[in-house]
């Protein structure tokens, strides 16, 4: 199968209304009852107001193999990061789908994809005269300018490795039918990183999203 989708997103506080967009391109293939397979590629867009606050514009591609052990279904992707510092990135993501019996004489039901996610990437430790870092390279945002931004810090060791970026955990609820999905999701996320410059949300998120069927 292969689709396309846009969606615009809202971060509470932000002006304008609408912090980025996301165009995307999808394709899937299930191979067999406990094997498939997916590739994407992603463009997210950013207002020039906020690029200073969130991230500059990039590109985004990864390929994901997915695979169904009945009680647990378990995905492992690997993605690229493209703009000027380009990146790559490990998801190992675990979960859980079930839905209710169709109601609406058969065209809607609720359904639930509880879930646990470790994602992988390049950290980088920077030792300063101030102190020690590991932080990560943002889209758009070379690490090394932000930090020597900083006046009275200056670098004096830098190294790279891959580790866990981020661990995070969520429950989304969606209200499906035919021609759209309203979801619902909580989530605790986790970042492993201590950067003051790039931060990670942290904490409980609530993310409310509605999906519609154009044709």
């Amino acid at each position: 199968q292969l689709y396309a989708s846009a969606s615009a997103v809202h971060l509470s506080g932000t002006d304008p209304f609408f912090a980025f967009y996301i165009g995307a391109l999808n394709f899937s293939h299930v191979i067999n009852s406990w094997l498939d397979i997916s590739a994407g590629i992603y463009r997210y867009q950013v207002p020039r107001s906020l690029t200073d606050t969130l991230f500059s514009n990039f590109t985004f591609g990864d390929i994901t193999i997915g695979l169904d052990w009945n009680l647990l279904y378990s995905k492992l992707s690997v993605g690229g990061l493209f703009s000027e510092e380009n990146q790559v990135y490990f998801q190992f993501r675990n979960s859980r789908y079930f839905k209710t019996p169709e109601f609406f004489k058969g065209k809607a039901n609720i359904s639930f994809d509880p879930y646990a996610n470790l994602l992988f990437g390049k950290l980088i430790k920077v030792e300063t005269t101030a102190e020690t870092s590991v932080v990560i390279s943002s889209p758009g945002r070379k690490w090394r300018q932000n930090y020597h931004s900083q006046g009275t810090s200056t670098i004096t060791s830098t190294s790279e490795r891959i580790g866990i970026m981020e661990v995070d955990f969520g429950l989304p609820v969606a209200f499906n039918m035919d021609f759209m999905t309203i979801e619902a999701e909580l989530s605790y996320v986790l970042p492993l990183y201590n950067d003051h410059i790039y931060q990670s949300p942290k904490g409980l998120i609530f993310m409310l999203s509605g999906i519609f069927r154009i044709f």
